[in-house]
């Protein structure tokens, strides 16, 4: 089943040092989305992480997908989006990166099937365990769209 997901946000960061600033902010290790190495797949190419307060409590668990290089997109609750960027903004300090809700421009899209192992809707649309499209025609009013699977 595929399903629109209006309870999730788009958080996109770019920019020379995004990198660096989210190996420092996030609780996985970002440098293992390494788009260089072609052995990778796209389970390689979207995290699950967590975003935690100095003390270690839990901010929002979110999903970092890695478009390009130096280019990310981070999935979190609707609710906790605004919290999340000025968090992010707030320790930016001097790095060279934007950070920007991209909610009106991508939409947050999943996949899920009756088999758990099931992948052939997804592996038609794509092989990989997140995908970014560019709406190229008009059809999803100039959003963009990004779909994840588990």
């Amino acid at each position: 089943m595929l399903f629109y997901s209006t309870n999730f946000s788009c958080i996109e960061i770019d920019g020379p040092d995004s990198r660096d600033f989210l190996q420092k902010q996030l609780s996985n290790d970002i440098s293992a989305l390494d788009l260089s190495d072609q052995s990778k797949k796209g389970a390689q190419l979207v995290q699950t992480s967590c975003y935690c307060d100095a003390k270690g409590r839990l901010i929002s668990l979110l999903k970092i997908c890695r478009k390009e290089d130096n280019h990310y997109f981070i999935i979190v609750p609707k609710s906790l989006s605004s919290t999340v960027i000025n968090r992010l903004k707030m320790f930016k300090l001097r790095a060279s990166l934007n950070i920007t809700d991209s909610s009106d421009q991508v939409t947050v899209s999943g996949y899920t099937s009756e088999r758990p192992d099931s992948t052939e809707f997804f592996d038609d649309l794509t092989t990989e365990y997140f995908k970014f499209f560019e709406d190229t025609k008009g059809k999803t009013q100039g959003k963009g769209w990004v779909f994840t699977r588990p």
